[in-house]
Order: C-alpha cells, then sequence, then structure tokens
C-alpha cells in the first residue's frame, strides 16, 4: 500500500460510503463487546487497550499536525469521544476512580453512537482517517464496556459539575476557534429539526448529556458505590 496515498490530507470529493460498510462497523462493534465478555485478566486487557488507544490518538494528532489539515477546527482533542479516549488513561492509571466512572459511561454512550451513525472525513477508503476512527472508536467502546462492568456508583452532582465543566471549556474552545467540538454551535444533522443555534446549542447538549448520563448512571449495574460516597452513606 502507498503509505503517501493512505496520509493523504487532500480530500475525495466523490467520496461515498455505501450502506453495507456502516452496517459492518455497527456489527463490528457488537463483536467488540461480545469478545469483552469473555477476556479472563480484566486488568492486562484494560491497560493494553487504553495503551493501544493512547497510541492511535498520538498517531491521529500527529497526521493533524503534520498535515495542517482542519488542525484548530477537527484537530483538536475536544470532541466527546477524544476526550473520553484520554480522560479513561488518565483517570485510570492515576487512580482518579470518580473520573474512570464518568468516562466509561460517556464513553460506552458516544462511543456506541460513533459506530452506529458513523460519519467519516470525505477520504476514500483506504485512509487514515478512515481506520483511526473505526478503530479508535472500537477501542474506546472496549475500555469502557470493561471498566463500567467493575464499576462503582457516581453521585448526580458529580455527573452534572463534570459534564458542564469539561462543555463549558469546549464551548469556550468552539468560540475562540469558530469550530463546533462536540456539536455544542451547531447539532449534527441526526438533530437538525431542533430549532436551536449558538450557544444555546451547547446549553441543550449539556442537559440532555446530564439527563442520558444520570439515566445510565442508574440502570447500569454497580459493585459498590465510590469511597467517598460509602463514607458519606455510613455517617448518615
Amino acid at each position: 500500500m502507498n503509505m503517501e496515498y493512505f496520509f493523504r490530507a487532500v480530500q475525495d470529493p466523490n467520496f461515498f460510503m455505501p450502506s453495507w460498510m456502516k452496517i459492518s462497523v455497527t456489527v463490528g462493534l457488537i463483536v467488540v463487546m461480545l469478545l469483552s465478555l469473555f477476556i479472563k485478566n480484566k486488568e492486562r486487557a484494560i491497560k493494553i487497550g487504553l495503551c493501544l488507544s493512547l497510541c492511535q490518538q498520538f498517531i491521529l494528532y500527529s497526521w493533524y499536525i503534520g498535515t495542517g489539515y482542519h488542525l484548530a477546527t477537527e484537530g483538536l482533542p475536544l470532541f466527546h469521544c477524544r476526550i473520553c479516549m484520554l480522560g479513561l488513561a488518565f483517570a485510570y492509571f492515576a487512580k482518579k476512580e470518580k473520573l474512570v466512572n464518568y468516562f466509561a459511561i460517556l464513553g460506552l454512550i458516544c462511543g456506541s453512537m460513533a459506530c452506529i451513525v458513523v460519519d467519516l472525513d470525505h477520504f476514500v477508503f483506504p485512509h487514515w482517517t478512515n481506520f483511526s476512527y473505526v478503530v479508535g472508536h472500537y477501542l474506546l467502546v472496549f475500555n469502557a464496556f470493561m471498566l463500567v462492568r467493575e464499576r462503582s456508583k457516581i453521585q448526580v452532582k458529580d455527573i452534572i459539575i463534570i459534564t458542564l465543566i469539561m462543555n463549558l471549556f469546549i464551548l469556550v474552545a468552539d468560540l475562540s476557534l469558530k469550530a463546533n467540538y462536540g456539536f455544542l454551535m451547531k447539532l449534527p444533522s441526526s438533530l437538525s429539526f431542533v430549532p436551536l443555534t449558538g450557544v444555546s446549542v451547547g446549553v441543550f447538549i449539556s442537559l440532555l448529556m446530564i439527563l442520558v448520563l444520570a439515566i445510565f448512571n442508574k440502570v447500569l449495574p454497580y459493585n459498590k458505590l465510590l469511597l467517598e460516597d460509602e463514607e458519606e452513606y455510613i455517617r448518615a
């Protein structure tokens, strides 16, 4: 394979992703989740998965920097999936259990959505961004799915605080760079029927995220309360 072609930075005007390819990505998502259920050494698998995710992110940002392709508006780690990929690795290795639990739930949701509603850069296959998109989200779902099954339940107030801080940071970047990271300035086409524009989109997405995360935090099984929450419960 011609590596220069694989890492090219000029979009293909005739780009088209057939339905069978989109379905294949979704089927692959299901396979990844099923395979994770049969892994015995979970701790080792999580560490390997997180390290592979970091390598994928490093190569991706190296490509953006090296080519200059939409670097400011698309090449920064400010999409929610990218934040989860980096956040999960940092939180896990730094033993920040609350953040691990938060990013595991968010990563599972965002990663799964990205594999169901596939939105690739307009480069005809094979291209690094196609490969990176699919592999990156598979790794995110794998890591998140492994961690969410070992998670501790977190409080709704923590979900609210983390979500608002994260989205405020993204929104400031969007306004400064005239970008649309996290779809906080313009809704995706699937939600185009919602009559919102500008900062109001960021408010809507933030509230929607808090609601969905709170529901998943309530519904998904968990092993224990966080240590600090358990201490508060005992004192009460």
